[in-house]
């Protein structure tokens, strides 16, 4: 199996959620949604025999680390917006 084909595939499938997320005022962790459909549906496809456990393993590897990448993302923008938010405060002060 080509592993591109899904790494391409997840990222189409975050994107899909990290634009609705921006789009919307739905809650900061939406992207929560489209890491859980892509493990959802790469577990149907290693239960169908449609990819090998190397590739499944390879897969959720790559889904987990983007995910805890944005998770991370987040929790530092939201950080450092807090910080410039509170500086600007300060400033009028």
């Amino acid at each position: 199996m080509n592993i591109q084909k899904y790494k391409k595939s997840y990222n189409n499938i975050f994107s899909y959620y990290h634009k609705k997320r921006l789009k919307s005022s739905l809650p900061r962790h939406n992207h929560i949604k489209g890491f859980q459909y892509f493990v959802k549906h790469l577990i149907k496809l290693h239960q169908n025999k449609d990819i090998d456990n190397k590739t499944f393993q390879r897969l959720i590897k790559q889904a987990a680390a983007s995910f805890v990448e944005t998770e991370i993302s987040n929790r530092i923008n939201t950080v450092l917006n807090n910080k410039i938010s509170l500086d600007q405060l300060l400033k009028r002060l």
